[in-house]
């Protein structure tokens, strides 16, 4: 069917559409729903965690079989580091870069490890903004209350506090690398009006802001000379005897070796957790 068969379809059902009325749902039929056609709330899709510090904790099974599952590394491989480090970073997004730059900030050695190149990541995606509170008319307080109440109450109120209370000053961080925000007419920053919030405090960078902030956080990285290690896919933690990570094992996927870093911190910036949608697990 051509474009101008279906434009026909649309103008001559066009009246007969605007007529119908779209059903409206109680909270009860909402509900019965979706627990019965979304897939974050099926039964089936949890189970419980078999053993570890979450034995019983319930999860989606692919995560669970994924926690549970064997390790990729044989028994024999030789556990001598290729790299040492004070601190190793996992992830080469924008909360692996800033980690890695706070810490080589501090006099640290840095290793940098991402699957990819540094800066292929979701980071580069984020469209809409940050929200911080930097207007005059807003606060950190302010900014706390209407997240909580966005999260309806189950945000990890010490995390929040944090987040809200540094803001203002990663902001300020970003700007100083050379984060190209969006000014006012005056040069001051220009804030939107974001979800949930009552001030407005969406900082933003056109319609591109993830890949401006990565655009500086990477240049940053390689201008200070932290070392990378690219294309290298963490597959295994390290531990000592008393279950302190002590560095990771990583895959180089150029030629399929394992490299050891040893580590005296080790820092997840991994991400990709998101994918999988968890949320509220259903009852039974």
């Amino acid at each position: 069917m051509d474009i101008h068969a279906l434009q026909q379809i649309v103008h001559q059902t066009r009246d007969a559409r605007r007529k119908q009325t779209i059903p409206k749902f109680s909270p009860a039929d909402r509900d019965q729903l979706i627990h019965k056609h979304h897939p974050d709330y099926r039964v089936s899709a949890y189970r419980p965690i078999r053993f570890g510090p979450n034995a019983n904790d319930k999860t989606v099974v692919e995560l669970a079989a994924l926690l549970e599952g064997d390790s990729p590394i044989a028994e024999s491989i030789d556990l001598t580091p290729h790299f040492t480090t004070d601190v190793l970073v996992v992830g080469g997004g924008g909360a692996g870069c800033a980690a890695a730059l706070h810490a080589h900030g501090t006099g640290a050695k840095v290793i940098l490890a991402t699957k990819l190149r540094l800066g292929d990541s979701n980071s580069v995606m984020a469209q809409g903004g940050m929200q911080i509170s930097v207007a005059p008319e807003d606060s950190p307080v302010t900014h706390f209350l209407d997240t909580l109440k966005g999260g309806h109450m189950q945000n990890d109120h010490e995390l929040l506090k944090v987040m809200v209370e540094d803001g203002p000053s990663i902001a300020k961080w970003l700007i100083e690398l050379g984060v190209l925000f969006d000014r006012q007419a005056d040069g001051n920053l220009h804030v939107k009006k974001g979800g949930g919030s009552s001030k407005p405090r969406l900082l933003t960078c056109s319609d591109y802001t993830g890949l401006e902030i990565m655009r500086v956080l990477k240049d940053e990285v390689l201008n200070q000379k932290i070392q990378l290690l690219e294309f290298c896919a963490a597959v295994e933690l390290l531990s000592d005897d008393n279950g302190h990570c002590t560095g990771a094992i990583f895959k180089d996927l150029d030629n399929q070796r394992h490299v050891v870093v040893a580590a005296k911190s080790v820092i997840l910036a991994t991400g990709g957790i998101g994918r999988l949608h968890i949320q509220e697990v259903p009852h039974e």
